[in-house]
């Protein structure tokens, strides 16, 4: 059942058995899982089926962090504030996380899952079946044919397959909602306060607001935060009525260890030589096996990364690069740099007659993991949104690692085309100038991390936040560490794994 939250009767109570704040990914894919149990759910979504101004501006806030090409506009931007979430505007990259990625790794401090990959992977073939997507435990057939050879299957480097698959995950879903007597939407219901009991061990209720004045409050067994990875830290530090830090924040750790991918669109281009096939690296519009799809919503892209054994000897962290085909650069010797012009002209063994073939101009695209921060972080700033929220402020802060791992694996490819007489990358960025040039994946992690330790984590290996009885966070907001993959795939295996242990708790 669909509602509209500014249709109800000023500060009425609504009740249910599980309170789930925010239909986005995390939210709906929780909602769903649960839809055979006789559980009352209750999902409040700030925003409508459509996104409107006013809903989007709750986002506002300010940024402190130390990247020159981020801007208080990146709260705004990087999300949006409406049902399905950020699902209605991905780019439907899937992929696991590596099995290093859960690891606690000596060169990255504060890393390590409290569980393996292994423990996940009965998850992640969930979110694979909710996406309509193979398993990633073998590469899809078509890479097997001889037009598509992998030039960095040898050496420090390594491929990462990833699936293409963009679903609307709160669309998939509508119509079951409305028809459903057990679960019900709120719309353009925002939550302002988490309110505890008085001992603190507990939330008591939560108080909603809606945008036309409306108040209520919604009372349940349990509570789950689904809002993103900025807003679950906001809205935890904002409800201060029994704690002064806010909810989870008695170790100080609510809203810190903001994490990114760190991404530089090009560090330059790569010119390959005119008869080296690139088609294993182009996006592909496949049904992995061999056929062609009418929607370019489905496909596969594979990506150059560290080894593993790259990445442990050299204490990188993981980290991939997209090789786009731009053009052919033509003919003119002013298209492209003289000394790389000579490069392949000598790869395609024209220069002994005096004659030159076009290189393929490639552009690379970067993207790092980005290595726990504790001074990276969400905070509370003086300003107040329309529901009487402070607004957040954004410390986003990238260290040292991310730039060795940009430069590392750039120079990486550079070496292996030239060894390999592919063509020549031309690097236009040193490490220095890298941090001018990084911007975000609009991917919000790790602000309410995950460690059985409370003084490690605000939530334990279940989500639920430590010393909260009925509190659970869902979201990349408790990714302890990031990896390079995209986060929607593991945000939706962790729902799955949420919901199971809901369904034991509460069913």
């Amino acid at each position: 059942m669909l509602v509209d939250a500014n249709e109800l009767a000023d500060k009425t109570t609504l009740g249910a058995d599980l309170c789930i704040i925010g239909a986005g990914a995390a939210g709906v894919t929780l909602a769903h899982a649960l839809r055979d149990t006789p559980l009352q759910i209750a999902l409040f979504e700030s925003g409508g089926i459509a996104s409107d101004a006013p809903t989007q501006a709750l986002y506002s806030g300010a940024y402190t962090g130390n990247l020159p090409g981020v801007d208080s506009s990146y709260l705004d931007h990087s999300r949006i504030r409406m049902y399905g979430g950020s699902t209605n505007l991905w780019g439907g990259y899937c992929r696991p996380l590596d099995p290093i990625d859960f690891e606690a790794r000596e060169w990255v401090p504060d890393s390590g899952w409290p569980m393996s990959r292994k423990d996940l992977d009965p998850y992640y073939r969930a979110a694979s079946d909710e996406l309509g997507i193979l398993p990633f435990d073998a590469p899809p057939p078509y890479l097997a044919g001889a037009e598509y050879p992998g030039h960095f299957l040898e050496g420090p480097l390594d491929e990462r397959l990833y699936q293409l698959r963009y679903v609307n995950i709160g669309k998939k879903h509508l119509e079951a909602f409305k028809s459903s007597k057990k679960t019900k939407i709120h719309l353009h219901a925002n939550a302002v306060d988490l309110r505890l009991n008085t001992a603190g061990t507990a939330i008591d209720d939560v108080r909603l607001a809606t945008l036309s004045g409306k108040r209520a409050t919604v009372r349940a067994k349990a509570y789950v935060l689904a809002t993103g990875g900025i807003e679950n830290a906001r809205l935890l530090l904002a409800s201060r009525g029994v704690h002064s830090k806010g909810v989870g924040n008695g170790n100080d750790l609510v809203g810190r260890y903001f994490m990114e991918h760190a991404c530089v669109v090009t560090l330059g281009p790569m010119y390959a030589w005119k008869g080296v096939s690139l088609a294993r690296y182009d996006v592909k519009v496949t049904d992995l096996d061999g056929g062609n799809y009418a929607s370019p919503k489905r496909g596969t892209a594979m990506l150059v990364a560290p080894s593993e054994a790259t990445i442990r000897t050299r204490q990188l962290l993981s980290a991939t690069a997209q090789l786009t085909r731009v053009s052919d650069t033509g003919s003119d010797p002013k298209a492209i740099d003289e000394s790389v012009m000579r490069a392949c002209a000598d790869i395609d063994g024209e220069t002994a007659r005096g004659g030159y073939a076009p290189p393929q101009k490639v552009a690379l695209g970067f993207t790092s993991e980005q290595a726990p921060n504790r001074e990276s972080r969400v905070k509370l700033g003086d300003a107040m949104d329309p529901l009487g929220l402070p607004q957040a402020v954004l410390d986003w802060r990238l260290g040292s690692q991310e730039l060795d791992t940009l430069m590392a694996l750039s120079e990486m490819i550079a070496a292996a085309a030239g060894s390999r007489r592919l063509g020549r990358v031309r690097l236009a960025l040193g490490r220095d100038e890298i941090l001018r040039a990084v911007g975000g994946g609009n991917h919000h992690m790790g602000t309410t991390r995950m460690s059985d330790d409370p003084k490690r984590g605000v939530v334990d290996s279940n989500c639920r936040v430590h010393g909260v009885d009925n509190l659970y966070v869902a979201g990349s907001s408790v990714f302890p560490t990031v990896g390079a993959a995209n986060p929607t795939y593991t945000i939706l295996a962790l729902a799955f794994r949420l919901a199971e242990h809901l369904r034991g708790r509460l069913a």
